[in-house]
């Protein structure tokens, strides 16, 4: 082509039209489709809850990439159970279908933060600065996560070795947790990371420089929970919050489960009968 256009402008001095050129007929075949298992496949292979929640979103909605990252909460409508996209392709606006399954993940969307880890009076914990968890119309802020031992939620009356509870607190004073339960096996990355500058003794509460945590890795990537009406274990041991237990529990290793028993042999309380609450489970 470029050939053909230096010959007519440059040597022959006459205008060039491309259009008016012949090209070659390219074969048109359908695209290649993804199976289900596949989709499932690729999806699973996502290191994180935060990724996992990006790839469902592209595949269930088909939004493109620049209009997934303007996404904002407000353009989720649960209760139309639609996707608002705002200026797309031709600066257009739009809504797409949000699925129950994309909705149920969208919930539990993020937690991706730094974090500075402390050595408090009943746990090991770390307070954070970070992102929401998204319940309903309701946002609450992560502010910090915990741990117990042994743990202080059971899944069909089966125990675990130790309990994660990540604490979140909305704008006008709602508290909402996130509970993930423990059991020894291979540790995670990040809960190497946690637990490698973890006070050898139970004292004051002291900051540790220089740790960079990042929740997510402590979260499983199925988002499927339970979730009941319960309260805070501390004082003042506030009723009326809604407890998210994810059903897929954690990993930890079994020297962190010791080395946690040695500074805290028994943190939790018993388990609580329902007395009347209704657990919801996710689809």
């Amino acid at each position: 082509m470029s050939a053909l256009r230096f010959l007519f402008v440059k040597t022959l001095r006459r205008h060039f039209l491309a259009e008016y050129i012949p090209f070659p007929k390219s074969d048109k075949r359908l695209p290649t489709v993804l199976s289900p298992e596949e989709v499932t496949r690729l999806i699973d292979a996502a290191c994180n809850l935060y990724h996992r929640t990006l790839l469902m979103t592209l595949y269930s909605t088909a939004v493109r990439r620049e209009e997934l990252c303007r996404l904002k909460v407000q353009d989720i409508d649960s209760q139309r159970m639609m996707i608002r996209i705002n200026q797309g392709k031709g600066k257009r606006d739009r809504d797409v279908p949000l699925s129950p399954k994309l909705l149920e993940t969208l919930r539990v969307s993020r937690f991706d933060y730094e974090a500075s880890l402390s050595a408090k009076w009943h746990t090991v914990a770390a307070d954070l600065r970070g992102n929401f968890l998204i319940v309903g119309d309701d946002r609450y802020q992560l502010t910090q996560f915990h741990f117990h031992r042994p743990r202080e939620e059971c899944i069909l009356g089966k125990p675990y070795d130790m309990g994660l509870h990540l604490m979140h607190k909305s704008s006008d004073g709602k508290v909402a947790g996130v509970a993930v339960l423990l059991q020894a096996d291979s540790a995670s990355a990040t809960n190497r990371q946690v637990w490698q500058p973890m006070p050898t003794r139970e004292g004051k509460e002291q900051e540790i420089a220089g740790v960079d945590i990042h929740p997510a890795g402590l979260l499983p990537r199925d988002a499927a929970y339970s979730m009941y009406m319960g309260s805070l274990t501390a004082p003042p041991c506030t009723e009326g919050i809604p407890c998210f237990v994810l059903k897929t529990p954690m990993e930890i290793s079994l020297e962190q489960i010791n080395a946690f028993a040695t500074l805290y042999p028994h943190d939790v309380r018993p388990l609580q009968r329902l007395h009347g609450r209704v657990v919801e489970k996710s689809q």
